[in-house]
């Protein structure tokens, strides 16, 4: 499993509204990643994703992810949930989505994403992982 995470903020504190966001984010990172764009995908990240390891190791383990899936056909959301201070997880406010993808290559796929509100209140992804069907 590939971990990985990207942005957005938002100022409510209603949990629906707050789990948008996080989808938001999500996709924006996960555009730049389809795009290839993947310097720009670590640089969106948060620092979970920046403390594994430089951008350059994180654009090759992307390429070898992702590349041989072949281009992304559709993206919709499975399912995603708002929580905050979660168990076994380091305080603070998680957004954890379940995206329907299709590949080039893989016809099903789930992408999952965790994103992470920054102290800033911008959301940023701090994991992802892609699991062909």
């Amino acid at each position: 499993m590939l971990m990985v995470l990207a942005l957005a903020g938002c100022n409510s504190s209603n949990p629906e509204d707050q789990a948008q966001a996080g989808v938001a984010a999500a996709t924006s990172w996960l555009e730049l990643v389809d795009a290839g764009k993947y310097d720009d995908a670590w640089a969106a990240s948060a620092d979970e994703i920046k403390s594994i390891g430089p951008k350059e190791a994180f654009a090759r383990m992307m390429e070898q992810t992702r590349a041989p899936l072949g281009k992304e056909i559709s993206r919709t959301v499975k399912d995603k949930g708002y929580a905050k201070d979660p168990q076994n997880a380091s305080p603070g406010e998680y957004v954890q989505i379940h995206f329907a993808t299709s590949f080039e290559n893989a016809k099903a796929a789930t992408e999952l994403v965790i994103v992470k509100k920054q102290p800033d209140g911008v959301w940023k992804v701090g994991q992802y992982s892609v699991n062909p069907e």
